[in-house]
């Protein structure tokens, strides 16, 4: 399997050496990029391309899959010249910045006969796994509340460039919560209202660095975050709680990678024998979900058709729950 990537930044390293490490039958033929000393580190990897322009490098390599790691104001930008030519499309999140663009990406992954992937890949953590399961088995009971806390430390070296500004990236929840606000939806019913405020506290971005909302689903259960990226001074907690009336569990570490406890009525000592097993070391805040995310691409792809992990249908979803928490605030 041949793949290219667009943008060369801190995550590219990242997909670099998962693949090198746990894929090695995928192929990195090409990368792209605007900045020119981003040559040397691409070229060390073998059989890799390092590009300037989009358009060469699409023209000149046969890629069965791309990958989009750009600034997320240009997302839409460079994922649309990627369908377009007929290449299965993967972006980092988010999908795009604007819900009419994330649905032409959509459109026209149909209409050229491609796939189109975003990449959530807290989605599969064990953690994450273990709880999709038993929510899906239904022994939380009644639901009643589900509850993110993402305290991060980002300083204002971290809001230099494009990041933090209204067209190229968003504030804490258009990026680093997003993931956690991903969870909010995609464990919970359809979302029915929504109530946020947000500000920009200590930080110097354009965009909010601290925000907190209130979510009404549609089975009449509640949702609540609290994000921010003004921690200091480091990282102090990513965790999600849900609470049903068969009981809990608490998610934390530092990319919902541990069970911190388990309680519900039915469960071998209400669940306590599985926090080792479905918890998992990481390294890095990326987490370990981009191993099983590009795995299951592979393993699609060795199959026959590519199929994404998580369709670009499945990341509208998260996107407007973003989108109308800002409506909500302004």
């Amino acid at each position: 399997m041949q793949i290219g990537f667009i943008g060369c930044g801190a995550i590219f390293s990242h997909y670099a050496n998962v693949i090198k490490n746990h894929i090695p039958n995928i192929s990195i033929v090409s990368v792209c990029d605007v900045d020119k000393s981003k040559r040397e580190s691409v070229e060390s990897i073998k059989g890799a391309k390092f590009y300037t322009n989009i358009h060469e490098m699409i023209d000149q390599e046969k890629l069965d899959a791309c990958f989009i790691l750009t600034p997320s104001g240009v997302h839409y930008e460079h994922s649309k010249i990627c369908l377009n030519a007929g290449i299965n499309t993967f972006v980092e999140k988010p999908i795009a910045l604007k819900i009419e663009d994330a649905l032409e990406l959509n459109k026209l992954a149909k209409e050229n006969s491609v796939a189109l992937g975003v990449v959530y890949q807290n989605r599969f953590n064990k953690p994450i796994k273990l709880v999709k399961q038993l929510i899906d088995d239904g022994l939380f009971g009644k639901r009643v509340l589900t509850s993110v806390r993402l305290f991060w430390s980002r300083n204002n070296e971290y809001y230099q460039g494009w990041r933090g500004t209204w067209a190229l990236d968003g504030g804490v929840m258009a990026q680093q919560a997003i993931h956690h606000l991903d969870m909010l939806q995609w464990l919970n019913a359809p979302v029915d209202k929504v109530y946020c405020m947000e500000k920009t506290m200590i930080n110097n971005l354009e965009a909010e660095d601290t925000a907190i909302g209130t979510i009404l689903f549609q089975d009449g259960s509640l949702g609540c975050f609290q994000v921010t990226t003004a921690a200091r001074p480091k990282d102090l907690e990513a965790s999600i709680t849900i609470l049903g009336g068969n009981g809990y569990i608490e998610i934390g570490g530092l990319a919902l990678n541990e069970i911190k406890d388990i309680n519900i009525t039915g469960m071998k000592r209400g669940g306590k024998d599985m926090i080792d097993e479905h918890s998992e070391s990481v390294d890095k805040g990326f987490g370990n979900g981009h191993i099983t995310y590009l795995k299951q691409v592979y393993n699609s792809f060795s199959s026959g058709k590519i199929e994404p992990p998580v369709t670009g249908e499945d990341a509208v979803c998260s996107l407007k729950l973003v989108q109308a928490l800002y409506m909500s605030s302004e």
